[in-house]
């Protein structure tokens, strides 16, 4: 039964332990957020890339329509234009 007990200096050395033990806790806390915020900022970046990715890609497809059409279309307006001059 008297081995339950602690001396005043483990008591002490025990609350001491602790203390740091809460000091490395939280220092390891304020780098998790650290990295959980830069995260968050990389991911808004890539959303951002990959929105702007695909609006070029629509502009891209749209150009490409266009030239698809345009070309034929001009061919047929030659014709149309060459057959009128005769």
């Amino acid at each position: 039964m008297a081995e339950d007990f602690f001396s005043n200096r483990e008591l002490y050395d025990l609350i001491q332990q602790t203390a740091n033990e809460m000091v490395n806790l939280k220092m390891d806390l304020q780098e998790t957020r650290t990295v959980i915020r830069d995260y968050n900022k990389l991911r808004k970046k890539l959303m951002d890339v990959e929105e702007k990715t695909h609006k070029v890609n629509m502009k891209l497809n749209t150009l490409m329509w266009v030239i698809t059409i345009s070309i034929p279309a001009l061919g047929l307006l030659f014709t149309f234009l060459n057959y009128l001059g005769r």
